[in-house]
């Protein structure tokens, strides 16, 4: 076979595609330990190195738990996708992976990995499923923690982490300073958004200027006539955008529903459990660290009026270093 220069290349260039070794892990956790480590894996470097390190001792005293895991392996431009065990747990509309299942798109620029990542987790709560999702992007070092999300709902708070080393590669030694860690929140009163107490769901998830994002959180409820935007849960898609003086422009849309009890007829004569459905719709100006949001509009099912609400969608954001 003749090879030509063209193939030549490729053929070097896929010999010499450096491996990446991820590791992921999801741990349920109470409020204030995952407040603490959230802080120190936005802050980076050694601050997370050395709280992620701290885990399996709070694991073994029972404070933290492990709920999911998984390892795979890529070569840097190659997709890859991975799960933390085998089966499916049956939703309304569709089977879902059980436990965790990462996407993940890796490409080594400039000595950092950069990562555009899928995530889901899976399991029942109470009888029925609940699903976590987080799409985004973020750039982090080979070999140190990062952040992945934080979903929480109610009292439970799960923190997705992970850890992505090159095989023998030599990477950047400075910490990433182009991600921001966005938090996006419900909380049944202004006062409450203010003081950033007693929030009802949300998540935090690191994403890149100029890229947008999700991350969600849905309890499934098996009902023909509720469709799959309007099942019970937290939904938050973000679009930040870095201004030259580092406040956050923040296009940002977040859902809260739940069920309020009972059940409402339809236009059509069915019947239905009754929801109460909070939107959140703005444009945002965010000052790093301080909070910013809106009233929620308030409706239910095939309500044609909204009305306000006293519900508030809080948004706050740091950037990679700051805590």
């Amino acid at each position: 076979m003749r090879i030509t220069p063209l193939l030549a290349c490729l053929l070097l260039s896929t010999s010499f595609a450096q491996d990446i070794d991820f590791r992921f892990h999801i741990h349920q956790m109470e409020p204030t330990i995952g407040q603490a480590l959230e802080g120190r894996l936005i802050a980076g470097g050694d601050a997370a190195a050395e709280a992620v390190a701290k885990l399996p001792d709070f694991v073994r005293q029972g404070s933290v738990e492990e709920v999911a895991a998984l390892s795979l392996t890529t070569p840097a431009g190659e997709r890859a996708i991975g799960k933390s065990e085998e089966g499916t747990v049956m939703l309304p509309s569709r089977d879902a992976v059980k436990g965790l299942e990462i996407e993940i798109d890796p490409a080594l620029r400039n000595g950092f990995i950069n990562l555009n990542f899928y995530a889901s987790f899976t399991n029942i709560v109470k009888g029925d499923p609940r699903e976590r999702v987080v799409t985004s992007q973020t750039t982090v070092q080979s070999g140190q923690p990062m952040l992945l999300c934080r979903w929480q709902f109610d009292d439970e708070w799960l923190l997705l982490t992970g850890t992505a080393t090159v095989a023998g590669g030599n990477t950047s030694t400075k910490a990433p300073d182009d991600v921001l860690f966005v938090e996006s929140a419900y909380y049944d009163s202004a006062s409450a958004a203010k003081f950033n107490r007693d929030r009802l769901a949300s998540t935090l998830i690191p994403c890149l200027s100029g890229q947008s994002c999700r991350s969600e959180i849905v309890g499934w409820i098996k009902d023909e006539n509720i469709i799959e935007d309007e099942q019970p849960g937290f939904r938050s898609y973000l679009t930040p955008a870095l201004n030259g003086d580092g406040t956050l422009k923040l296009r940002a849309a977040c859902g809260y529903i739940i069920e309020s009890g009972g059940r409402t007829r339809l236009n059509n004569g069915d019947r239905v459990r009754r929801l109460k459905i909070r939107d959140v719709n703005e444009m945002l100006e965010l000052k790093e660290g301080e909070p910013a949001g809106r009233r929620a509009d308030l409706s239910g099912l095939e309500d044609v009026e909204t009305e306000d609400d006293t519900h508030v969608a809080a948004f706050r954001f740091s950037r990679a270093g700051s805590e």
